[in-house]
């Protein structure tokens, strides 16, 4: 990988998160007993949903009616 891509798929955006006490209080928590700093734990979790939220969609495509009928048309043939 040239240096140019390293440091593009490095790249990162800076943001300020408001969270109520009892919830900043267990994000510290679990980010204390997963060993890693708060904001790598954001990090995995938002990663987490991410991979979640992608796997909704490409089962979404897999079980639509439509795609079904033409991979079994394409079968066929």
């Amino acid at each position: 990988m040239k240096q140019e891509e390293k440091n593009d798929a490095m790249e990162v955006k800076r943001i300020n998160i408001r969270m109520p006490i009892h919830i900043n209080d267990w994000v510290n928590e679990q980010a204390q007993a997963h060993g890693v700093s708060v904001t790598a734990f954001i990090n995995m979790r938002l990663a987490e949903i991410k991979r979640q939220d992608d796997m909704a969609k490409a089962m979404t495509v897999m079980t639509n009616e439509k795609v079904i009928k033409m991979l079994e048309g394409q079968i066929e043939d």
